[in-house]
């Protein structure tokens, strides 16, 4: 017997069962007998079809000298499908580049092929690189805290660079979703 068809089963049964107890006029079992697996259903519904959002995300930059320390913090839970790594997005004059850049980073990242998923991400985002600039992408594991660090070269300031953090949800049997959240410069 297939698991589809165990399902079945379970559910003409749990009909059945309610359909005895609605005419026995047991109410007040019914109430308990059928609203407790409905409400598990509708919780285990609930988890898996979450999302958050960006403004879920709370990120706090913090300056010393030419190198910057970014606090991170998502508001609520993570989401159940999210990729194993989220991305970091920065926009730089040509010809610069952040350096001494600290996260933490998810352990398989290696074995990724992340230029996939970053041409992948870039693309969906509609991401064109600006005349007079380039964009330099960072990888940064998921977690519900976390820190990353890096230094801008001399003469340019945090003003010059936009960055940007990029959440990724892979779904089963789906493409990989993202959206950004603008990390505003303060």
């Amino acid at each position: 017997m297939g698991i589809t068809s165990f399902g079945l089963l379970l559910f003409i049964l749990f009909i059945a069962g309610i359909a005895w107890l609605v005419y026995r006029k047991r109410y007040k079992l019914l109430l308990f007998s059928a609203g407790i697996p409905i409400l598990i259903i509708g919780v285990l519904i609930a988890i898996l079809f979450y999302q958050p959002k960006p403004d879920d995300l709370a990120i706090t930059i913090t300056k010393e000298g030419n190198h910057y320390t970014a606090n991170g913090k998502w508001q609520k839970p993570l989401d159940y499908y999210r990729f194993s790594t989220d991305y970091l997005i920065f926009t730089l004059p040509t010809g610069e580049e952040v350096t001494n850049v600290k996260r933490p980073r998810y352990m398989d990242i290696r074995k990724m092929d992340n230029q996939i998923v970053q041409k992948d991400m870039l693309e969906w985002l509609g991401k064109k690189t600006p005349k007079h600039k380039h964009l330099q992408i960072v990888d940064i594991e998921t977690s519900k805290h976390f820190t990353f660090s890096f230094d801008l070269p001399e003469g340019t300031s945090l003003n010059d660079v936009d960055i940007s953090y990029v959440h990724a949800r892979s779904e089963p049997m789906d493409g990989i979703i993202y959206w950004e959240k603008k990390i505003k410069n303060k």
